[in-house]
């Protein structure tokens, strides 16, 4: 069983002097933020899917080991709403698939609003290519059925446990992997994220105590937190990482040493 931790995104201008030096190209992040973490989950693909000259760059900017985890398209789960969108799922599947091996899970959001209707799962996860994993987000409550959990097992499809302040979800377990993401709410304006925000360590102590509980039996767990769920990313990981008892890490920084872990 292994821990892949990582932040949702590494792109973030307001990282500089924390991540990434004041000097660095944008175009560097990337390679910067793989020395610190071992996976990443994408959320620019959840505003668009990439062509194959940017996962490509992906690819080449990671070492070997590294993992991203790619949010679907909204106009797939959010404007389509699994349905009628086959064109759009082959042309974001067959370009994330150029991450080959660093390819990790590949997350499937559904908003909020969407309710209950198994047929349409059903339909939408037999199209989806067996030689990929995939998780799954509802944040719907009428989603939290025991038909539902039987349909993510035939399918071999990860339920996600999103931490969100608005709906707690069942911790069930439909592979032999956990999807856990530390989310909060969006109460944190821009201007805001960069610096520790919000103390959420009761409920992360009580989270890595489920974690923890829930590890037996598993092959991979992926821990995610964005920068909302208390101001900086990095920083909750480093927490979370310190209470589940993983090991420490070194990066080099620009010009410096900073040691987040």
């Amino acid at each position: 069983m292994e821990y892949r931790t990582g932040c949702s995104g590494w792109s973030y201008e307001f990282w500089r002097g924390k991540i990434y030096d004041f000097r660095e190209a944008p175009g560097n992040f990337l390679k910067i933020y793989s020395k610190l973490f071992d996976t990443v989950e994408i959320d620019s693909t959840f505003y668009a899917a990439q062509g194959p000259d940017t996962v490509n760059k992906w690819y080449s900017s990671v070492p070997e080991g590294f993992l991203f985890s790619p949010k679907m398209p909204r106009k797939i789960t959010h404007e389509y709403r699994l349905e009628n969108c086959e064109k759009d799922l082959d042309f974001f599947i067959s370009n994330i698939s150029l991450l080959r091996e660093k390819l990790g899970m590949t997350l499937i959001q559904l908003p909020p609003d969407f309710t209950y209707s198994i047929a349409i799962l059903e339909n939408f996860l037999e199209t989806l290519p067996g030689d990929m994993k995939f998780a799954i987000e509802f944040r719907h409550p009428s989603w939290f059925r025991d038909d539902i959990y039987s349909l993510l097992k035939k399918f071999n499809i990860t339920m996600a446990w999103p931490v969100l302040d608005y709906i707690r979800p069942p911790e069930a377990k439909t592979t032999r992997s956990l999807y856990i993401r530390f989310l909060g709410n969006k109460s944190l304006s821009k201007n805001m994220l960069g610096e520790m925000r919000i103390n959420r360590r009761k409920e992360i102590d009580l989270w890595t105590e489920k974690i923890l509980e829930n590890s037996h039996g598993m092959d991979t767990i992926y821990i995610y937190a964005n920068n909302h769920y208390e101001g900086f990313s990095p920083e909750t990981l480093k927490y979370i990482r310190n209470r589940i008892g993983l090991s420490e890490n070194v990066a080099t920084l620009g010009e410096r040493q900073k040691k987040l872990f």
